[in-house]
């Protein structure tokens, strides 16, 4: 009996695995529902990343820094 148990899980388990090959998850389309937030209070972006205040970068040749600037949010100004 358990002979016969065993071959008929062994032989379901193939065909289970062929009924869902054709499943695809588009990586991409978890990203759709994800808003990303921006908060210039903490940091200063550039290409969609995040940094901190005091960064320094090289942006068109200039020397840049993440600083506070007049009306207290992080910018990026030439150093």
């Amino acid at each position: 009996m358990k002979i016969v148990l065993l071959g008929a899980i062994l032989i379901a388990m193939p065909s289970f695995a062929l009924a869902n090959e054709g499943t695809h998850v588009d990586p991409d389309s978890s990203k759709k529902d994800v808003v990303k937030t921006y908060d210039s209070k903490q940091y200063c972006y550039y290409a969609d990343l995040e940094y901190s205040k005091g960064a320094v970068m090289e942006q068109d040749s200039t020397m840049k820094v993440c600083a506070v600037g007049p009306e207290g949010n992080l910018i990026w100004i030439d150093q």
